[in-house]
């Protein structure tokens, strides 16, 4: 992709603009890879050969796991696409994978990304931490964005307002979750928001049915032309505070109820004293509260011992000037009051000397009809500080039992609630007044075993995790675990249970979601080894194609060229031309043993015509052919119904066998197959060669990759299976390979029904050939038969009566021409060879078939002579020895 632009003649600007560009690769910083369709490496940047270095891939080979799979999807789904690619060390790269199908290759485009994932991970983390924070202060956010017409809520905002996230957000939806009394005033107030006006008010919203308080704030957003161009806002939840205001307005109503009572009652006292004045100063002497009477001009008409002895003599000034040494009068004094209303008047008082004072003001008329004031002043300072730190108790008290999630609830000796917290209120539905006094186990969807459940914590003190099912009153229940124990009073004794309910629901979906998971996972496992298996069959069915390509094509082609290069050599008569047609022949048969070798690799036919023990036989000869292994064979037999299993063994075998070629320093292994657990096959490869830490072996994605140990491990688990290694160093290596010989049950598999034999039809009279040996070919490939006919035809004893294209035809032929010989190819569509010769051995026997194959295995040569071939021949073999094996066994000469 960086070589030099070749000069075609160019401008000099456009030829400097052609080599500029063809040096764009190699100086883009990022990484820039162009491969082959199989993912083998065709060209790479320097940034890009830095970063396959830091991935451990080794030249040569294909490019790592994870470079692969991408580019694999990429050529399955036909279009390009990006990837992110975590890369060492601690990186990410975003690849974009490009399928130029015309020119058969990938290119690849990286760019480090990392960065810019660091920065998206800590947004996250960020937004994560303020949905936290808005949660746990009640308070949520949206922002408003009026160009782009979006309006963004927080889930902290959706959760006060009771909308769910996702829901389309506009002004009038808004308005429908305000009660009415309120739109209008928060409908007035936005608007004048929009005008450039603050935005700060409380209104109420309605939330599932139930009134809340909310606060909201705002702040908007304009051009320099007073257009509106968005803003952002605040929503905290009061709801709390709005209720204690409301309790605390309710609690000085009844407060001034009991005071106007209680001036009422001293109203009737001050009538009695207009005629006991003299009993009522003795009385106002003796009182424990102070008394005074004050003109309107803030002087002091009278005050009683208890007024002298806690503020000391007034010596004729002003009550500001004697109490608090003022020359004005206080700003904030309420005693006046009652001359304005002529009313009686109640409020609390802080004296000059820090204690606190109920006060009590009555308009009161002098003998000599002058208004005046009467004071009453009741020393509260004791009674204020026990009332607050009981209320400060109690508050406490309540807010940790208020506090709690769980329901909370305390019951008496006879089994009816004393107390709840809100939490049990939510959980029944039943406000507290009404469940305090109400029997404790009609809450409960078994009242009888709610009931024996506080008698046992009455009996034993203590109950822990008593699951329970709490009903509310709309029918639907909560699981719950009670924990229960007995309180007592300051004697001692016991006077009730405390229980708390833990609320298990959460739990429990998470254990039928944890069920269904499971399931889940089966199914996927399932899935997995059904894939699995489909890809070993699909990788041997690509590698038996190969192989077929190789012989029904190439092979075929170099032996008919073979056959038809010893016609040549028969007519030659030039020494040197015989010369040049003998080395052509040598070339040829060198070309076809390449061949061949080549398609045994690919996919031994073996494999395919016969069991695992069989192929694991021929595998042990072609080891000690090939590499010189000697194989110490011992196997039973194994029937599987099973291809994947059989492939993936037999695969696994010979990768483990080339292994200890490799790296074991030995020539002799062991290979054991035997069937265990019933239908299980177990095949152990071992051998007593330097053996190896198996905690050191490299992990996946190393240098262990393709189909090593590794990849044999996770075929195996995937189909149910498992590899089990056992080696030490200097100890010799063992490896035992586990399968399930049967497909799971709805897995099945079609097999080929018998070919019947037909009934022996007796020997006909001497084919009419003229005292030539008669001779039907059966081949597939035309190739093939032409070279055969060539050849054959060139001999004077031998005449070519038929050509069969596959078994089927064979037979055929055979019953209508009788002909002293068939020369039989073993491997033919619609019927084999050996299926077509035991039926014409069957039928005729007095017609010698001599078998024909492009492979030298013994396998193949003993399975056609039991079939009943007179002899078996090598296709690309001497022509000398078929001729022979021709004359050899036909009837003319056997007679």
């Amino acid at each position: 992709m960086a070589k030099k632009a070749k000069n075609l003649n160019l401008p000099k600007e456009t030829e400097k603009w052609v080599a500029d560009l063809t040096k764009f690769p190699e100086e883009n910083p990022n990484p820039v890879m162009r491969t082959s369709l199989d993912g083998k490496l065709l060209y790479a940047n320097s940034p890009a050969k830095a970063l396959l270095k830091d991935m451990k891939w080794r030249e040569g080979g294909l490019l790592p796991d994870i470079l692969l799979k991408p580019i694999q999807q990429v050529i399955k789904q036909g279009k390009n696409q990006e990837f992110e690619i975590p890369c060492p060390p601690q990186k990410v790269y975003s690849f974009g994978v490009a399928f130029v199908k015309d020119a058969g290759y990938i290119n690849l485009y990286g760019s480090d990304i990392t960065e810019r994932k660091t920065a998206e991970d800590a947004l996250r983390r960020n937004r994560e931490d303020l949905n936290r924070a808005q949660t746990v202060g009640n308070i949520g956010s949206w922002r408003m964005d009026v160009q782009k017409n979006e309006l963004t809520w927080s889930d902290e905002n959706h959760r006060i307002f009771g909308i769910p996230a996702g829901t389309a957000m506009g002004y009038e939806t808004f308005l429908s979750i305000i009660p009415p009394d309120d739109r209008e005033y928060v409908d007035k107030k936005w608007k004048a928001a929009l005008a450039g006006e603050h935005y700060d008010i409380e209104h109420r919203i309605v939330v599932n049915g139930q009134i809340r308080w909310v606060r909201e704030r705002a702040e908007l957003e304009f051009d320099k032309d007073g257009e509106l161009l968005g803003g952002f806002g605040t929503t905290q939840d009061i709801t709390e505070r709005k209720n204690m205001e409301l309790l605390l307005r309710q609690a000085r109503d009844e407060l001034e109820r009991r005071v106007l009572e209680r001036t009422a009652e001293l109203k009737k006292t001050a009538d009695a004293l207009e005629y006991e004045r003299k009993r009522f100063e003795d009385v106002l002497e003796m009182m424990p509260a102070y008394a005074v009477l004050l003109t309107p001009d803030y002087r002091i008409a009278y005050a009683n011992h208890t007024f002298r002895e806690w503020f000391g003599d007034d010596n004729g000034k002003k009550c500001y000037e004697f109490l608090f040494n003022r020359i004005e009068p206080c700003e904030i004094c309420e005693t006046y009051t009652v001359l304005k209303t002529n009313k009686p008047h109640f409020w609390e008082w802080t004296g000059p000397n820090g204690r606190n004072y109920d006060i009590y003001d009555y308009p009161f008329t002098d003998s000599d009809g002058s208004p005046l004031i009467m004071e009453v002043g009741v020393d509260i300072t004791a009674h204020k500080q026990s009332q607050a730190e009981l209320h400060r108790v109690s508050l406490y008290t309540r807010n940790l039992i208020e506090a709690s999630l769980d329901p909370l609830v305390t019951i008496s000796r006879d089994g009816k609630i004393t107390d709840v917290n809100e939490a049990t209120i939510k959980a029944t539905g039943v406000p507290r007044k009404q469940l305090i006094g109400t029997d404790f186990s009609n809450y409960f969807t078994e009242p009888d075993k709610a009931q024996a459940g506080y008698q046992l914590v009455f009996k034993e003190g203590l109950v822990r995790d008593y699951p329970l099912q709490i009903r509310h009153i709309d029918g639907h229940t909560t699981p719950v675990l009670y924990n229960a124990s007995i309180y007592r009073d300051e004697a001692g004794n016991v006077t009730g249970v405390f229980a708390a309910a833990r609320d298990i629901t959460e739990r429990k979906l998470a254990e039928a979601e944890l069920d269904g998971k499971n399931i889940e996972l089966q199914q996927r496992a399932e899935q997995l080894a059904r894939l699995a298996s489909e890809l070993t069959l699909t990788e041997q069915r690509e590698r038996h194609r190969l192989a077929q390509v190789l012989h029904d094509h190439l092979q075929q082609l170099l032996v008919g060229a073979k056959f038809g290069l010893e016609v040549l050599g028969r007519k030659a008569k030039d020494n040197q031309q015989k010369d040049s047609i003998r080395e052509i022949h040598s070339l040829l048969k060198e070309s076809i043993a390449a061949s061949r070798s080549l398609t045994v690799e690919l996919s031994p036919p073996i494999l395919h015509e016969a069991g695992l023990t069989t192929g694991l036989e021929w595998l042990a000869r072609w080891m000690e052919e090939k590499h010189g292994l000697t194989i110490e064979l011992d196997t039973q037999e194994i029937t599987s119904e099973r291809e994947d299993v059989r492939i993936l063994l037999f695969q696994s075998v010979r990768e483990l066998l080339l292994n200890i070629v490799k790296h074991a320093g030995v020539t002799a292994a062991k290979v054991e197959v035997s069937r265990v657990n019933g239908d299980d096959i177990q095949v152990v490869v071992s051998d007593k060669g330097v053996g190896f830490d198996p905690e050191k072996l490299s992990r996946p994605g190393g240098e262990d990759t393709g189909f090593g140990l590794f990849s044999i491990r996770e075929r195996l688990s995937l189909l149910g299976g498992q590899l089990k290694i056992e080696s030490k160093p200097r100890q010799g290596a063992k490896f035992t390979l586990t399968a399930p010989a049967l497909y799971p049950e709805d897995i099945t598999e079609k097999k080929p029904q018998p070919v019947a034999a037909a009934a022996v039809m007796p020997v006909p009279a001497e084919a009419a050939t003229g005292g030539k040996i008669s001779v039907v070919l059966a081949d597939d490939h035309t190739v093939m038969r032409q070279g055969l006919c060539a050849l054959l035809n060139h001999e004077p004893d031998i005449e070519i009566v038929g050509q069969a294209v596959d078994g089927k035809e064979a037979v055929e032929m055979a019953l209508s021409l009788h002909p002293d010989v068939i020369l039989m190819d073993f491997s033919m569509p619609r019927m084999n060879g050996l299926e077509a010769t035991k039926i014409i051995n069957t039928q005729l026997p007095h017609i010698r078939i001599i078998g024909l194959s492009m492979y030298d295995e013994i396998d193949r040569a003993d399975a056609m002579l039991e079939a009943g071939a007179v002899a078996y021949a090598s296709k690309s073999g001497e022509v000398e020895k078929l001729l022979s094996l021709i004359r050899k066994h036909s009837r003319k000469t056997t007679k």
